[in-house]
C-alpha cells in the first residue's frame, strides 16, 4: 500500500494486490493515506485442499482487472502531475 501511495503520488499508476484477508487493512490503510480511492486488486486467499492450478487461475483472473485498473486515471494521479 505504502508504495502504490507514493507512486501515485508522483503521478505514475499503480495498483494495490491483497489477498482478501487484508482488505480491511489495505482499505484503512488508504483511507489514513488520504487516498480511499487507491485501486485495490482482491486476491481471494488459498485454502486448504487447493492445488496450485487453482490458484492459478484466480492470479490469472487478477491479474486482467489489474491491466484494466492500469488503464484509469485516478483523481490523485491528476492532481498529483499538477501540483
Amino acid at each position: 500500500m505504502l508504495d502504490a501511495a507514493k507512486l501515485w503520488k508522483r503521478g505514475v499508476r499503480a495498483v494495490v494486490v491483497t489477498f482478501d484477508t487484508f482488505l480491511v487493512a489495505a482499505q484503512d490503510q488508504a483511507k489514513a493515506m488520504a487516498m480511499p480511492e487507491i485501486p485495490i486488486v482482491v486476491i481471494p486467499h488459498i485454502k486448504a485442499g487447493e492445488t496450485p492450478e487453482d490458484f492459478r487461475g484466480r492470479a490469472e483472473e487478477a491479474l486482467a482487472e489489474i491491466a484494466a485498473q492500469l488503464e484509469l486515471d485516478g483523481p490523485h494521479l491528476h492532481a498529483a502531475a499538477t501540483a
